[in-house]
């Protein structure tokens, strides 16, 4: 296959006290394990970033501004998990205050990709070849609206011909009840339009996709 599925995740935007989710506090209130549970702490040693808390197939970091669940291999089932364990965050500490939600699925592909590079060629490449210009990077995006938020739709060609196609499910709002019902959406939902978006909108063929099933 020549596309496939990387660096899923789910978002919520707002001020998280940190001093709370603590890796003990992730684990108690995020993943519901008893106390004395085992979990793996990741810290970061040569950059400045939030530590990570893995947990079966999910991983949770918490910086200031926003948290961030991951599954650790891009699956829908994995990402239902990751969407519930966002949406427990919200309820278990709902006086927090927050702007955004969303849920992230990324497709990368290092070769030519005739569909993407027709989505990213654009005129204006003309015209800058003309002026002697050498384009490295190209890129399009759009906003598509969707229940009561959007999907953003963002395509790019890098300088080594590697694509990418990012779908942001987003939510505006600094309601939690908002928020809690963007991030109920059934995974089976998002991943109807995934494939429309991919394969009737981008028109990439359905064979080229690693549908990122569970190994099960």
């Amino acid at each position: 296959m020549s596309i496939v599925s990387e660096e899923w995740s789910v978002v919520i935007l707002g001020a998280w006290n940190r001093a709370i989710l603590t890796p003990s506090g992730i684990s108690k209130r995020l993943f519901g394990l008893p106390k004395g549970t085992a979990v793996e702490v990741m810290v970061p040693l040569d950059v400045l970033a939030p530590f990570k808390v893995r947990h079966s197939d999910t991983i949770v970091a918490v910086a200031s501004d926003r948290l961030i669940v991951n599954p650790s291999k891009c699956s829908y089932a994995n990402m239902q998990k990751a969407m519930d364990i966002a949406k427990k965050s919200l309820e278990d500490l709902p006086e927090t205050p927050v702007s955004a939600a969303g849920y992230n699925f990324k497709f990368k592909s290092n070769r030519h990709i005739p569909a993407l590079a027709e989505a990213v060629d654009h005129r204006l490449d003309q015209t800058f070849s003309d002026s002697d210009y050498t384009v490295l990077t190209r890129a399009i995006s759009r906003s598509l609206k969707w229940k009561n938020g959007e999907i953003r739709v963002i395509v790019s060609q890098e300088e080594d011909n590697a694509y990418s196609v990012l779908m942001n499910f987003h939510m505006g709002s600094d309601s939690t009840d908002t928020l809690k019902e963007w991030l109920s959406v059934p995974i089976a939902d998002a991943r109807k339009h995934i494939e429309k978006i991919l394969f009737q909108c981008l028109g990439i063929p359905e064979g080229m996709i690693n549908h990122a099933e569970e190994p099960e």
